[in-house]
């Protein structure tokens, strides 16, 4: 986990970590569990806060369940990046969201969700 945490500080290697099949999903479950391996789950955070600069790692975390980088790009981005996290909130499925997240992505968007 320290190695990959290491490569995410690259730009050209952070891009190429999120474009691997399950590895936002991976460091999303290790990020988010009990784990004993505090020191682990700690690079897993810290590698997921690197991979955020890429607006497909934050979709890909939003569909596994990590809303925070989307909202926070839903408030402060461009309005490029206001107007794709709009369109993916719109587009995920109910089940997807908790029902306080749902209140404030409408909340913040404006939409009838």
């Amino acid at each position: 986990m320290s190695l990959l945490y290491e490569l995410s500080k690259l730009d050209p290697i952070c891009e190429r970590i999120g474009a691997i099949y399950g590895a936002i999903l991976l460091l999303v479950g290790m990020a988010s569990s009990k784990s004993e391996n505090g020191v682990a789950v700690e690079k897993a955070e810290n590698t997921l806060k690197n991979l955020e600069k890429y607006e497909t790692n934050v979709k890909q975390m939003a569909e596994n369940g990590r809303l925070q980088p989307l909202l926070t790009k839903l408030i402060e981005g461009m309005l490029y990046m206001q107007l794709q996290c709009t369109s993916l909130v719109a587009n995920q499925s109910a089940s997807s969201f908790s029902n306080t997240t749902l209140q404030f992505a409408k909340r913040i968007t404006r939409l009838n969700i």
